[in-house]
This record gives C-alpha cells, sequence and structure tokens, in this order.
C-alpha cells in the first residue's frame, strides 16, 4: 500500500499556491476527506482490518518540473483536473495565468521543485481458517 505522508505536505508549495487560486474563483478543489497519513496511522489501518507484521515507513520523493507548461499539465493529471475543466476557456485562461503568477516565485533556474512524502507499507493478511 502507498500513500501520500504529510510530511512534506504533498506537491509543496506548488499545491497550496493552486487550491488558494482555486478557493478565489469560487471553485471546488476535489481532494479526498484525508490525503495524508503518517506511518504509524497506516500501520494502524492496516492491522485494525486484519492485517499483521506491518511495516511501514515515509520515503520522500522530489519531481522537478522544467516549464511552466509542465505544470499546468501536472495538474491536469491530478484531482484538480475537474476543478480546472470545469470552467469555461475563458475563465479558465486567465485562471492559469493568475496561478502562475502565484507559482512562478518558486521556480528555480532548473524548473519547479515539489516535494511529496510517500507512506510505503507491507504487511500479511491473516490466514482465513479452512474448515473440510
Amino acid at each position: 500500500m502507498t500513500l501520500f505522508s504529510r510530511t512534506p505536505p504533498p506537491f509543496d508549495p506548488a499545491w497550496p499556491a493552486f487550491a488558494r487560486q482555486a478557493v478565489a474563483y469560487g471553485a471546488a478543489v476535489r481532494t479526498p476527506k484525508r490525503v495524508a497519513y503518517e506511518p504509524d496511522q497506516v500501520g494502524a489501518i492496516l492491522s485494525r482490518v486484519g492485517f499483521r507484521r506491518v511495516e511501514a515507513h515515509t520515503e520522500v520523493c522530489h519531481a522537478v518540473l522544467r516549464s511552466e507548461e509542465e505544470w499546468w499539465g501536472f495538474l491536469r493529471t491530478l484531482g484538480s483536473r475537474a476543478t480546472i475543466l470545469g470552467m469555461d476557456p475563458p475563465t479558465r485562461a486567465r485562471f492559469r495565468e493568475e496561478c502562475l503568477v502565484r507559482v512562478r516565485p518558486f521556480f528555480r533556474q532548473d524548473g519547479l521543485h515539489l516535494s511529496l512524502g510517500v507512506v510505503h507499507a507491507l504487511a500479511q493478511r491473516q490466514a482465513k481458517e479452512q474448515r473440510f
């Protein structure tokens, strides 16, 4: 099982900038009720539903999006896609430019660096009792 970790926040720092812009437009930002977890929380969930020998750890991954266009394309692969596609074309174009104004300060010479903590968990399901 793999889930987002709370540390660092998913797709920081660009995601919060996108979310603030969406709220300013009155648009819904669709994300699951719970997006991020800690390893002990994942372990507890798996144990509660019958798994044993649970091992969970966090790995921090880094992605570099080389351009504004690559970042905008990346947004259209997440839950943010519905927010973006729900706008009419002129509103979407204005929204995009205003989002980029918020995100440009985070770009470095080689692109936009995003961090993502991922909780990996490995567990065994308890064998069911067999009846003959």
